[in-house]
């Protein structure tokens, strides 16, 4: 019975993140389409490339969750310490693919078949699922266009803005918030 109350309060917790993220979804969908219909179409394929992306890279990841619990549960600390290690590389490895997607998209888009005058709002709804500033001249936060920063200098401002943002929450949002509303 304890371990029963233990899996459901984790299944709770689970559940609760679940339902907020489809409460995102759902409140993205309803903005966006109340603001215009190309950028209710740009969400959908924003989000189909994010999820895409985000999705089959992670299942990877969290397909080595088995064979470290069975290296945990034969005491292999040893081989269990250096499999997590080598994850480590491949993490990197996958998070610099899944941004070079989600930061390049072009190509993608193209092979897809999505209207050039769409494009620039698929690519701003990709940066902003990473946090960068993808302003540009069709978006509805439009403001000064600035020319393409380099990958490795744009991928260390990500890395910046997201330390920033995991250190202090609830200022990186509202600094978010703040430069977009003027």
């Amino acid at each position: 019975m304890k371990e029963l109350k233990l899996i459901l309060r984790h299944a709770g917790t689970v559940l609760l993140g679940q339902l907020a993220v489809m409460a995102f979804g759902v409140a993205d969908t309803v903005i966006a389409g109340r603001y215009s219909d190309t950028a209710l179409a740009a969400l959908s394929v924003g989000s189909a490339i994010y999820i895409s992306v985000y999705v089959g890279l992670i299942g990877v990841i969290q397909a080595l969750l088995p064979i470290w619990a069975q290296m945990r549960g034969a005491q292999q600390h040893h081989a269990l310490g250096q499999s997590i290690r080598q994850s480590l590389y491949l993490s990197a490895l996958l998070s610099c693919a899944g941004m070079a997607v989600l930061l390049l998209p072009g190509r993608l888009l193209q092979w897809a078949d999505i209207p050039p005058d769409m494009q620039a709002e698929v690519r701003a709804y990709a940066f902003a699922h990473l946090g960068a500033d993808a302003r540009g001249p069709t978006s509805p936060c439009a403001g000064p266009v600035h020319p393409p920063k380099p990958l490795p200098e744009r991928a260390f401002e990500l890395c910046r803005h997201g330390r920033v943002a995991a250190a202090r929450p609830l200022a990186a949002v509202g600094r978010h918030t703040a430069r977009h509303a003027s």
